[in-house]
């Protein structure tokens, strides 16, 4: 095989007279040496592969002729030796067209309580809604979930999350449930820096999907209603709705836990309005 001459200048040629200057052919020759011969490279690369295409003798004469370039004698070209050559080829090949996997979608859910029927006043005055307290993963926007073999292990969701921070959604939801119930002359929140006569404070404890054996989910909250005018505790009452629906997705547990919220929502103004409370 007739061996390259030294590069001598910007206007020299490679052999084939149809490429890159020798210098270029010479840098990307080198490139596919290092990936196939000594395996030191990650992958051939878009010049390597122009390279092979433009010298003559397709991959095999790519690879002698770099081994020519950097003086070291150029491998026997036996059928075996082509055979490797061209195995390591398609493999390299099929594995830089190989389409990656999907990234899967990140999901968002809200909790949403329908509006009840208008009923009486059951708190003259102002009722002020706080925003719950939650802690730990509770309080973060990722949904959890549980397993019922292993109830003291709790884990998150990589890519179903809430779309506001629980203790905020359920403060939001209940406001707008109490307004619709009609509980109270004004339900507001302490944005708005208003006096009230009343305040409902809530902590989430469980807000989550049950898997394994009888899947479901659990909601508990803590619901507590204050008198400002004498700081009297008038309720204290933690809710708790566990079901057994067995839901099959992440969204069919949001739905369940949108039915232990009403469940809740409806059970705490049947205590209001129980004469548990005196306003």
């Amino acid at each position: 095989m007739r061996r390259l001459r030294p590069w001598r200048g910007s206007k020299s040629r490679s052999p084939g007279g149809r490429g890159a200057p020798i210098q270029g052919r010479r840098e990307s020759l080198r490139t596919m040496h290092s990936c196939l011969v000594r395996k030191s490279g990650p992958a051939l690369h878009g010049r390597a592969f122009a390279a092979v295409r433009r010298t003559p003798g397709g991959l095999t004469g790519a690879i002698q002729a770099a081994d020519t370039l950097d003086g070291v004698p150029p491998p026997p070209r036996t059928p075996a030796f082509r055979a490797s050559v061209w195995v390591v080829a398609v493999f390299l090949v099929v594995a830089a067209c190989a389409s990656p996997s999907p990234v899967p979608q990140d999901n968002y859910y809200r909790l949403t309580v329908p509006p009840p029927e208008s009923g009486s006043v059951l708190l003259e005055g102002v009722v002020e809604v706080e925003r719950f307290a939650a802690d730990g993963v509770i309080a973060g926007r990722p949904i959890v979930y549980s397993d019922r073999a292993a109830p003291h292990e709790v884990r998150e969701y990589h890519y179903h999350f809430w779309v506001e921070p629980p203790a905020v959604m359920l403060r939001n939801e209940l406001v707008d449930y109490l307004r619709a119930a009609g509980v109270a002359e004004a339900v507001v929140t302490p944005e708005l820096r208003l006096r009230s006569d009343y305040v409902i404070s809530g902590r989430v404890r469980r807000l989550e999907r049950v898997v394994g054996d009888d899947p479901g989910t659990v909601l508990e909250l803590q619901l507590s209603v204050l008198r400002r005018g004498d700081d009297a505790l008038l309720l204290l009452e933690t809710y708790r709705v566990e079901t057994r629906d067995a839901p099959e997705s992440v969204s069919a547990a949001v739905l369940s836990l949108n039915g232990a919220l009403a469940e809740i929502f409806a059970r705490l103004v049947a205590d209001l309005s129980g004469g548990r409370i005196s306003g």
